[in-house]
């Protein structure tokens, strides 16, 4: 919300962010190059909300053109990530982990009884949007395949590929390590002069005219020129706290859950490179097998994994979409009223 209505701004115009995540780390950094005095609150510290709580996924593979431009460019952007915001060499660790996303399309006639025609046809309709999609991405420069049930199987042989059509996968696709985004984005927001204060929480605003000329917080009033709610989940609550619109932005609660397996089940080479899967495409359907690290997580429900060393498999009833991190390569059944 800005204080005043001139089209231009001066250098000396202060900026107020609230939040002390990623999304501010960045945005101060780029305002501070602009000339602009920028200050950050931070009710806890930084990266106390989402960012430090994200399996932040990043990819292009996208049905809109305009998202696939951006998220390319945001991949490129985080594989200079160092480069740009200058981080010192002892310092640098990695930011992006590109393993690729492999999107999974289940066969309509395997995946749906033939009592659920309706089913079936979504099905369909998801694997033909699913290509035409791809036709895009690759006309934009996206490096995306479409891959039939022998190359799936040949490349990741730990996937049962009966009851799928196909699959659509990206290798630059990947992973961010959002603790590196935040912590070296407000270092070096502080290099360039911002100020950034934790431990301070946004309890009211002072409005004039229907502007908010300064906020009201726990170590005192802060007057600014502009101020940015960049509080993610929790925007609404502060807006309502500060005067201003109401914010139609709901939360979805998720869940992490961690695993250690009791023995091998791939090679550490094989293990670190599995992309992040995600089988069941369509409305209602939807799962995800991801290695981050040493750490793989499922979302919602699948049809078996294949260990490739025992073959012994673990199931896993989900009643409820959630995340599960693990270091486990799992089978989880589909619900039994498909």
């Amino acid at each position: 919300m800005n204080t005043q209505h001139s089209s231009q701004h001066t250098i000396a115009e202060h900026v107020v962010l609230i939040g002390g995540g990623s999304t501010n780390a960045l945005t101060a950094v780029r305002l501070a190059e602009r000339g602009f005095r920028v200050t950050v609150l931070e009710k806890a510290k930084i990266g106390n909300g989402s960012s430090s709580r994200s399996a932040a996924g990043i990819r292009a593979q996208f049905g809109v053109e305009e998202t696939v431009i951006g998220m390319q460019y945001a991949e490129w952007w985080y594989s200079h990530f160092h480069q740009i915001l200058q981080t010192p060499a002892e310092r640098c660790q990695p930011v992006i982990q590109q393993n690729g996303y492999l999107f999974l399309y289940e066969d309509p006639e395997q995946a749906a009884p033939a009592w659920k025609p309706s089913a079936r046809t979504a099905l369909a309709r998801a694997w033909q949007m699913a290509q035409a999609n791809v036709v895009m991405q690759q006309q934009i420069g996206l490096p995306v395949e479409t891959l039939d049930l022998q190359e799936i199987q040949y490349r990741w042989p730990h996937i049962e590929p009966d009851y799928l059509v196909g699959a659509t996968w990206c290798p630059t696709d990947g992973f961010l390590f959002p603790q590196m985004i935040y912590t070296e984005g407000f270092r070096r927001a502080q290099e360039l002069g911002v100020r950034l204060l934790q431990d301070t929480e946004v309890s009211g605003a002072t409005l004039r005219g229907g502007r908010i000329i300064a906020l009201e917080t726990t170590k005192g009033p802060i007057e600014a020129d502009w101020f940015v709610n960049g509080t993610n989940a929790w925007a609404p609550r502060l807006s309502q706290h500060i005067g201003g619109m109401f914010l139609p932005v709901a939360p979805l609660k998720r869940y992490l859950y961690f695993l250690k397996p009791t023995r091998p089940i791939m090679s550490n080479e094989e293990w670190r490179r599995l992309p992040m899967t995600i089988y069941g495409m369509g409305a209602g359907r939807g799962a995800t097998h991801v290695l981050k690290m040493n750490s793989c997580c499922s979302r919602g429900h699948t049809r078996p994994i294949r260990n490739p060393t025992s073959m012994m498999k673990i199931r896993i009833v989900l009643t409820h979409p959630l995340i599960i991190s693990m270091v486990l390569i799992i089978t989880v059944t589909q619900y039994s009223n498909r």
